[in-house]
C-alpha cells in the first residue's frame, strides 16, 4: 500500500450511513489530546486514530465506536446517549459540545 492509499484508509467520512452509529472525540478540539487517548484507555475504549477532512481544516479524531447496526431498532437509543454524555462531561466538562461526538445514522422507514 502507498502513502496515498494508506492516508485515504484512515479518512473517516463525516456523519453516518444508515443503520450506523459512529461515536468519536475530536482531538483537535482538545488541549492535552495525549491525556485524553491515555483516559479513554482507562475507561475501556480502544481508540482508533482517524481523521476528518471538513470546511474549518483537517481534524484528528478517536473512534470509540463505529457499528453498522443489523436493524433500527437493535440498539438502546437510551444508553447510546448516556454513554455520549458520560464521555462528554468528563472530556470536556464545561464544553459538552465541545469535542465528543455521537452520529446515528438513521434509515429512511426509521425516521418516518
Amino acid at each position: 500500500m502507498n502513502a496515498v492509499e494508506q492516508i485515504n484508509a484512515l479518512k473517516l467520512p463525516i456523519g453516518a450511513k444508515p443503520g450506523q452509529v459512529v461515536l468519536l472525540v475530536d482531538l483537535s478540539e482538545l488541549p492535552q489530546p495525549s491525556q485524553t487517548l491515555t483516559l479513554l484507555s482507562s475507561l475501556g475504549y480502544s481508540p482508533q486514530l482517524r481523521y476528518l477532512e471538513t470546511q474549518t481544516g483537517l481534524h484528528v479524531v478517536a473512534v470509540l465506536k463505529d457499528e453498522q447496526l443489523d436493524t433500527p431498532h437493535s440498539i438502546d437509543e437510551e444508553a447510546l446517549f448516556d454513554e455520549w454524555e458520560t464521555l462528554a462531561l468528563r472530556i470536556t466538562p464545561d464544553q459538552p459540545n465541545q469535542a465528543v461526538r455521537l452520529w446515528r445514522g438513521r434509515s429512511p422507514s426509521a425516521a418516518a
